[in-house]
This record gives structure tokens, C-alpha cells and sequence, in this order.
């Protein structure tokens, strides 16, 4: 559900970390953020084309049309949270969540113009891998320089 929610945002925040997590609806986003052009089959055309060319506002505006969340006036690639940083880790063993379900959620956020570090974890099961999976995060967070604002 946070993936969803930061698709959501009209600001970018300092970064996302995901462990053994899923995209809720992945199969849906993935149709809309398809390149294919399904022109007025489309269930989620809009009459101003012009604003969902840009994939990072295809999600935006489908996941807030999702959540029951109001539709942005005048959206645009500036005013999504898609220069966020996000970090995701998974389990390759995990028995709770399937880490193609985590592979697929790193797909989508990348597909949705996010930049995703993703790693796997093999032989670990539903949990952070210690400290692998920790030093991973630390790495990340020092690499870009995330900062608390």
C-alpha cells in the first residue's frame, strides 16, 4: 500500500525503503503504464491525452483515481514524487510474500519512471537479512545522500 501512496504524492520525499513488500493492483498498473495505446478502449484515457503521456503521471493518476483520492489540476511529472529515491529488498526464499511479487513491484515503480534500487536476498525468508540487507539500506541512504527534513 505505500508504493501506491507514493505514486500518489505531488512531491517528491526523501526516500522509500520497502522490505518483503508487494504492489497491491501490480497487474492493473502495469496495464495502464503499458505502451501500448489502446486509444478509446482505454479505461483510463483521459479526454486531456496531453497530461498522461509522461508514466510517472499515468500512475499518479490512476492510483489517486484508486484511492478515491481528488484528481490534480494541471498534473505533470514535477508535481509526482518520482525523483524519490527507492530502495526495495526481498527475500529469495520468503515463504509469506513471493519474491516475484517483490520483482514485480520494483518492475512497476521502474516502469512508473522511479529509480529503484532493488536486491534479493538468497535463502532468506520473510525478514531483513542481517546484515546484508541493512548495510544495503545504510549504502543506499549514504550513496544519494538522503537527508531528514
Amino acid at each position: 500500500m505505500s508504493l501506491a501512496v507514493l505514486l500518489c504524492l505531488y512531491y517528491p520525499i526523501g526516500g522509500f525503503i520497502g522490505m518483503s513488500g508487494y504492489f497491491a493492483y501490480e497487474f492493473s498498473i502495469s496495464m495502464v503504464l503499458a505502451d501500448d495505446d489502446l486509444g478509446d478502449d482505454d479505461p483510463f484515457s483521459s479526454s486531456d491525452k496531453a497530461h498522461t503521456e509522461e508514466k510517472c503521471v499515468k500512475a499518479q493518476v490512476f492510483e489517486r483515481e484508486l484511492l478515491c483520492l481528488d484528481a490534480m489540476d494541471a498534473p505533470s511529472a514535477e508535481r509526482t514524487a518520482c525523483r524519490t529515491p527507492v530502495f526495495l529488498g526481498h527475500g529469495g526464499a520468503d515463504e509469506k510474500v513471493p519474491v516475484r511479487l517483490g520483482a514485480a513491484a520494483s518492475t512497476v515503480m521502474r516502469s512508473a519512471g522511479y529509480n529503484v534500487n532493488w536486491k534479493c536476498y538468497l535463502k532468506q525468508g520473510h525478514w531483513y537479512k542481517i546484515p546484508d540487507e541493512i548495510d544495503d539500506i545504510i549504502e543506499s541512504i549514504a550513496r544519494i545522500g538522503w537527508k531528514y527534513s
